[in-house]
Order: structure tokens, then C-alpha cells, then sequence
């Protein structure tokens, strides 16, 4: 902007305080307006969505209140009934399914594709129109409509393709009820194409691109579309993937029947619509409503809105651009008079008197300019008389400061004699301080090792005690387990005695066992002398002759059995005595000389802890001597130190004070150099 010309400066300042502004209100202005005109279209699709929705709605539900009335009909439950009882050949069934043709004249008064009837079990048994002979004998019973409607509740099926009738339909089912249960169902096929006629009816009125169609959550097309390739044979044959779909997808999935969508989106067919979006439900289906219409034709009204802008606005641009010109050349030409007077330093002209009488900004810059020109010419006669009385300073100046770089190198000789005597002082100083620091570290480590002994002493006494104490505390421990162990071994050495009376009774069984062999031998003879008559004694007395033999077996287990259990006991009874001996004579003599141990060792500790806190509190006291010394010795260095480096910072100065004289002096030379410049150079203006 510095660098710019009034003139274009005045178009910069137009653009930014007149077309920017214009330009964003415009912005602004078509913002809103597209918008609101998207905002209309959307409210008017809605209004047409829900308006050919709740026509359908009413459409289901006059079929439902129809085919109440055909499950109530008389006629019809008597013929079910028949059917369920006597079977579709029985002469009964034959006669009333030829009464049932009346049902013709409630399709065209109902307006249905077909009204057919099923009994219980699921399978067709009449129906009108050219299905009727896929219909009758066909099996229902998977259809979830059916099983809804035998069940007691009227409903309406999902949109689906039929494998009997070969084609899409939509049924609305009706139990059939008969002294309080259900013996069937009366069911009607709906026109389909119809309900696609009643989404699409009335499109016109969202205009000529105006399009509505069903789609499912994968995209299917449950009826065609008015506009594009899908218009025609696509319902449950084609698929589509666009934003719509997106949107819609998974709030069909989670029936969300409060779903809605107002927005721009691309269709299809690649075209950029104004789409309204909502989830409805038609029988049992849950499906997605699209109403759309092309943005060119929504938005028509802002795209003139649009063009219009575009002229006004260039407009402007041009006859800003002119007067921007006019102004600004007004404003620059008595500005460009008085820069070329100034440039040729020609200060004798004052500014024409036109100038100095205008009554806008360009006068009151000229009267300044003119009140500029009056100073500047005082300031240079100021100027010219000042130089030379800044000449004769300056030599002045230069005499004092050749006297004063004679006094300072004086000066600095006699400081930088003192500074190196000082020198000398602070080292042998710096030497003592040394000396005195190795000694404190070797003191402080002897202090450290002392106390550290100290501690170490007192951590052993410690131990020593606990151990003294726990010596003690087992030693009486194991004297009472070692009483209390033998007492309960003899008295369990005497239980086993109880073994002894095992052999005992095993020897009065082996006997009663002996017996009863002999019995049993006694009875076998006896019943080989009774013949054919004492065979099943015979059997029976040669069962306890074995039953005697296995318990004498036993018995003879039962006694070697014992004799390794007696055994064993006398073994453990003479191991038990012999730990018991080696307990009295070993384990409790060592406890006491363990104890005498323990008590003398703590007694050791206790005394190298008292030798260790004396010698801890001795290193301590040589250490604070030693550390007070060296405070001395250092204090002394410091100090000579401090006087060295105060000797040889003033004779730095000094030199320092040489060298800014002679750096004055210079300065004294071009201070006149540059006065004699200035008077040359006042010289160019002619005043």
C-alpha cells in the first residue's frame, strides 16, 4: 500500500469498503435464499410423502376392516368348519365349496387380486381368480402371516415373492373363529401395482423432475421410479446405491420410523436433487420413502437471483473504477505541484496562493507545507551559524586529551606493579587452603568410618539380644515338645498293642471257618444220598464249602497282615526311644551352650559400641578445628585474591581511559569533518 498512488489507493479503499461488503452480503443474500427455497421443496415433499403415505394407510386398513367382515360372514366359517371336519372329498365339503363362488363378488367390491381361504393345518382350500389352482391344495403353514392369523391377530404380510402364485404380493390376513377357537384363516392377495400408483400419484405437483419411490435397506426398488432407467419393470428387480440409500439403510434395519432427511444429494441417474428421506412401515415391511426433484429445477428462481448479482455487481465495479480515477486525480495534481518544488530545493518560491486559499484537505496540506518551508529555512541559517562555533569545540577538545593520555599510562604502570605483588600473596594462599582441605576430607572420612562403626555396632548388639532371647524362648519351647512327644508316644505305643487282639479273633474265625467246611462236606453227602431230590441242596451246601475256603483265605491274610503291622510297630517303638535319648542328650545340652554363646556376644557388642561413639565424637571435634582453619586460610586468600584483581581492573581502566581518549579524539577530527559537510550540503538550498 505504500508504494501505491493515491488514485489507486482510492480504488483499493473502494474495493474494501464498498464491493467486499456487497460481495458478502451477496454471498450471504444467495446463501439464504438457497436455503430457504430448499427449506420450501423439502416441506412440500414432506407434505406429499406423508400425504400419499397416510392414503396407503387408509387404503391397508379399509382391507383390514374388509377382511373382518369376510372372516364374520357365516358362509365361511360353516364352510371351513366343514372342510376341518369331513376333508375336501366328502360329499358335505364338495356342496358347500360350490356356495363359496359368491366370494367372486367381494374381489371387485373390495378391489383385491384374490380371495382365498385356509384351514388350520396351513393348507389352501378355495380361492378366486386365475390363481386358484395354485392356491387351493397349496401349504401355508410356513407363512408368517398365517401363523399370526391362526393364531388370533389379523395382520398384514411383508412386501414378498410368492413361490405358489409366481409373483410379489402383499396379503392381509383374518382368523377364521368358531365357538371360541380358531379353525382357519380368510386371506386377500392386494394389488400391488396399486399401492405403487398411490406413492406416485400427485408427483407433478413437486414439479416436472418430481420422483418417489420405495427402497428396502440393501437398495432393492419395491416399486419403479418415475424418472430414468428405473421407470419401468424395476420394482423387486433392481437395485440402486446412492446417499439416499446410505442414509436410509441402517435406520430401516433398526425401524426407525422417526427418521427424516432434508438435503442435496446425487440420485441415480448422476443428478444433483433436493431429496426428503423417511422411514415408513407398509404392512409388516419397514421401508425407506424417497421423494426428489433435480436442483435445477428447485433452485431455478435463485439461479436468476444469481445472475442478476453477477450484472449488479459489475456494474458497480465499473463506475467505482471511473470515479476512483476522477477522484483521485483530483486529489493528486496540487499534491505533485509541491513535490516539484521541493525536489529542485528551491525554497525562495512560496506555494501558489490558489493552493493556500482552497478550503478542502489539499489547502490545509498546502498551509502546512508552507508553514514547513518557513521553518526549514530558520533551521539551515541555524544551521550554518552553529557549525562553526562546533569547529572551535572541537579543537579544544583535542588539546585536553593529548594531556590526558599522558596522565593515564602513568597510572596503569603503577597498578600492574601492585597487581603482580598480589599475585604472589593469593597463591601461596591458595597453597596453604589446599593442604588444610586435604586434611578435613581425611578427618571427615575417619568421622564418617567411626560413626558408620557405631551404627554397625549398635545394629549387632541389637542381634546379639534378639538372639540371647530367642535362644532362650526355643530352649524352653523344645524342652516342653520333647515331654509333651514322649508322653504322647507311650500312650500311642500302647494302643498298638490292640493289634494283638486282630490275631486273636482271626484265629477264632479260621476255626469257626474249619466247621463250616466240615458241615458243608457232611451236607453234600447227605444230599448225594437223598438222590435227584437233594440236588439244590447239594448246590447250596457246595457254595458255603467255597464261602468257608475263601474266608479261611482271608483270615490267613488278616494274620500276615498283622504280624508286618505288629513288626513294624516294634520298630517304630524302638526309633521313637531313640530319638527321644538323642533329644535329652544332644538337642537340649546345645540350646543351653547356645544361650551361654548368645549372652556373651551381646555382651562383646555393647562394649565396641561404646568404643565406636567415643572415637565418632574425638574425629568429630578435630574436624570442626580443622574446617575453622581452613575458613581462615581462605578468608586470607579471598582477600588477596580480591586486592589482585581490584589492582589489575584499575589498570585496565586506565588503559582503557587511553584508548577512549584517543577514540574521543578521533571522533573530535569527524565531528568537524562532518560540520564542514552539513555547511556544503545547507548550501544546495536556494533561500
Amino acid at each position: 500500500m505504500q508504494n501505491l498512488k493515491i488514485s489507486k489507493k482510492l480504488l483499493v479503499m473502494f474495493l474494501v469498503t464498498a464491493l467486499i461488503p456487497m460481495l458478502v452480503l451477496a454471498f450471504v443474500s444467495y446463501n439464504q435464499s438457497k436455503t430457504a427455497l430448499i427449506e420450501k421443496t423439502n416441506e412440500k415433499m414432506f407434505i406429499y410423502g406423508s400425504t400419499n403415505y397416510n392414503r396407503i394407510e387408509q387404503y391397508l386398513q379399509s382391507k383390514l376392516e374388509n377382511g373382518w367382515v369376510l372372516s364374520q360372514t357365516a358362509r365361511i366359517i360353516n364352510a371351513v368348519d366343514t372342510y376341518n371336519q369331513y376333508g375336501e372329498n366328502s360329499t358335505e365339503w364338495k356342496e358347500i365349496y360350490k356356495d363359496l363362488e359368491f366370494l367372486n363378488s367381494y374381489v371387485e367390491k373390495f378391489n383385491v387380486d384374490s380371495i382365498y381361504l385356509i384351514d388350520k393345518n396351513g393348507k389352501g382350500i378355495f380361492a378366486t381368480g386365475p390363481n386358484r389352482a395354485k392356491i387351493e391344495g397349496a401349504d401355508f403353514s410356513g407363512r408368517d402371516y398365517f401363523k399370526d392369523s391362526i393364531s388370533g391377530k389379523q395382520n398384514i404380510s411383508v412386501f414378498a415373492y410368492s413361490d405358489i402364485i409366481k409373483m410379489h404380493y402383499i396379503a392381509v390376513a383374518t382368523p377364521l373363529e368358531k365357538n371360541g377357537k380358531y379353525i382357519g384363516t380368510v386371506n386377500m392377495y392386494l394389488p400391488v401395482p396399486q399401492i405403487q400408483e398411490m406413492i406416485q400419484d400427485g408427483i407433478e405437483i413437486i414439479g416436472k423432475t418430481g420422483n418417489v419411490y420405495l427402497i428396502d435397506s440393501e437398495g432393492l426398488l419395491y416399486t419403479n421410479t418415475k424418472l430414468g432407467e428405473f421407470s419401468q419393470n424395476a420394482a423387486f428387480e433392481k437395485s440402486i446405491k446412492t446417499k439416499a440409500v446410505e442414509l436410509l439403510s441402517p435406520e430401516i434395519k433398526t425401524g426407525n420410523l422417526d427418521f427424516t432427511f432434508s438435503g442435496l444429494y446425487k440420485d441415480y441417474r448422476g443428478n444433483t436433487v433436493v431429496g426428503d428421506l423417511s422411514v415408513i412401515q407398509i404392512g409388516a415391511s419397514t421401508l425407506g420413502l424417497i421423494v426428489e426433484v433435480d436442483e435445477s429445477e428447485a433452485l431455478v428462481k435463485l439461479f436468476s437471483l444469481r445472475t442478476l448479482m453477477i450484472i449488479l455487481t459489475t456494474i458497480t465495479i465499473f463506475v467505482g473504477f471511473i470515479l476512483s480515477v476522477i477522484f483521485g486525480k483530483m486529489i493528486s495534481s496540487p499534491i505533485k505541484l509541491a513535490v516539484n518544488d521541493f525536489a529542485s530545493l528551491d525554497l525562495s518560491k512560496g506555494l501558489p496562493e490558489k493552493m493556500l486559499k482552497r478550503k478542502d484537505e489539499v489547502g490545509d496540506m498546502a498551509k502546512a507545507l508552507q508553514n514547513v518551508i518557513e521553518g526549514l529555512k530558520t533551521t539551515i541559517y541555524s544551521v550554518m551559524s552553529e557549525s562553526d562555533s562546533i569547529n572551535q569545540a572541537v579543537g579544544d577538545v583535542t588539546k585536553k586529551v593529548v594531556e590526558l593520555n599522558s596522565d593515564t599510562q602513568s597510572v596503569s604502570a603503577t597498578t600492574e606493579e601492585l597487581a603482580a605483588s598480589m599475585q604472589e600473596t593469593a597463591a601461596a594462599s591458595e597453597e596453604m587452603l589446599a593442604t588444610a582441605q586435604d586434611m578435613e576430607t581425611a578427618v571427615d572420612n575417619i568421622a564418617n568410618k567411626a560413626q558408620e562403626g557405631a551404627e554397625k555396632a549398635s545394629e549387632i548388639s541389637s542381634k546379639a539380644r534378639a538372639v540371647f532371647g530367642s535362644s532362650q524362648e526355643n530352649q524352653s519351647k523344645t524342652e516342653k515338645m520333647v515331654r509333651l512327644t514322649g508322653e504322647e508316644l507311650k500312650e500311642a505305643i500302647e494302643k498298638t498293642r490292640a493289634v494283638e487282639q486282630v490275631n486273636v479273633l482271626a484265629e477264632s474265625i479260621k476255626q469257626i471257618t474249619e466247621q463250616t467246611n466240615l458241615l458243608a462236606l457232611n451236607a453234600a453227602i447227605e444230599a448225594a444220598r437223598a438222590g435227584e431230590s437233594g440236588r439244590g441242596f447239594s448246590v447250596v451246601a457246595d457254595e458255603i464249602r467255597k464261602l468257608a475256603e475263601d474266608s479261611k483265605d482271608a483270615v490267613t491274610k488278616i494274620q500276615s497282615t498283622t504280624g508286618v503291622i505288629t513288626s513294624s510297630v516294634e520298630e517304630l517303638t524302638k526309633s521313637s526311644r531313640a530319638m527321644l535319648d538323642f533329644v535329652y542328650n544332644q538337642v537340649l545340652p546345645d540350646y543351653e551352650s547356645l544361650v551361654s554363646t548368645s549372652r556373651a556376644y551381646s555382651q562383646d557388642a555393647d562394649y565396641y559400641k561404646d568404643f565406636s561413639m567415643d572415637l565418632s565424637a574425638t574425629s568429630q571435634q578435630l574436624l570442626s578445628s580443622i574446617s575453622q582453619l581452613n575458613t581462615a586460610v581462605e578468608g586470607v586468600a579471598t582477600s588477596a585474591n580480591e586486592g589482585a584483581e581490584g589492582t589489575t581492573e584499575i589498570a585496565g581502566r586506565a588503559t582503557n581511559v587511553a584508548l577512549m581518549a584517543n577514540t574521543i579524539q578521533e571522533l573530535a577530527y569527524k565531528a568537524s569533518e562532518n560540520t564542514d559537510n552539513l555547511k556544503n550540503e545547507m548550501k544546495k538550498f536556494n533561500i
